[in-house]
């Protein structure tokens, strides 16, 4: 997910990627070595989050393990899980924009929660944190319900309404979900972005990137399928923008 301009570089502002899906292609260790390459380059701006495929149980079963290998060898593999376990796990913006891999909560009453979390710590079975990597939004759902694949809920406007006003936000960002435009609100105050155009080859959608300032705006834009697609959401921000992570 990218928030910002997408050729942005780290040293003109602040970015944040939720979530790295480095297992979806066949360049996952190009892609986590550039990210790391940049953090370290530019280690005040530039914040990598969690997704819910950073983990050793998801990394194993979508090809990144595969991948460690092959092209290198096991203990790189451990290496990247445990600084999987280690990451941060959302963002807030200017103390109004809450940003998360993929959803909410029924656990969640207090923001500081997140903060409390230890990491390093894997990705348990419920809880706190598997709801922030796995939890979904849902048009027909009302409260909470339970997913359909097994992990965390799904959950209804009504839920993003009440969290909103109960922490003083004005909008959640989220990523995890293929959109057709790149982009989607849901119940007005929370926005799924994707910033993968085409992604694996198997979907004909945009990739959208948003703009946060006085207002916001969502850019969608179609890569060279013949080009090196990295499976990323980032979250770019200008100078002005204060970007506290937990």
């Amino acid at each position: 997910m990218i928030i910002g301009h997408p050729h942005k570089n780290p040293k003109n502002g602040s970015q944040a990627q939720l979530g790295i899906s480095e297992d979806r292609g066949q360049q996952g260790l190009d892609v986590l070595v550039l990210l790391l390459s940049l953090k370290l380059r530019h280690s005040s701006r530039l914040h990598l989050l969690r997704g819910r495929h950073e983990c050793g149980s998801i990394s194993r079963i979508y090809g990144f393990y595969d991948e460690c290998k092959k092209r290198s060898n096991v203990k790189v593999w451990r290496a990247f899980i445990n600084f999987f376990d280690a990451m941060p796990i959302c963002a807030l913006i200017n103390h109004r924009i809450f940003c998360v891999a993929s959803g909410l909560s029924p656990e969640l009453q207090d923001l500081e929660q997140i903060r409390q979390l230890r990491r390093p710590m894997d990705v348990p079975d419920m809880g706190l944190l598997t709801d922030l990597l796995w939890s979904d939004p849902e048009k027909e759902v009302t409260g909470w319900n339970d997913q359909d694949k097994g992990v965390s809920y799904t959950f209804g406007a009504d839920v993003v309404q009440k969290f909103l006003k109960d922490h003083d936000l004005d909008l959640i960002v989220r990523g995890n979900q293929v959109v057709e435009e790149g982009y989607e609100y849901f119940a007005e105050r929370l926005v799924s972005l994707f910033s993968v155009a085409d992604f694996c080859g198997e979907f004909d959608n945009i990739g959208a990137v948003m703009l946060p300032g006085n207002f916001f705006r969502c850019l969608g834009w179609r890569l060279n399928p013949h080009g090196l697609q990295l499976w990323l959401f980032f979250l770019s921000l200008d100078s002005k923008n204060r970007l506290y992570i937990w």
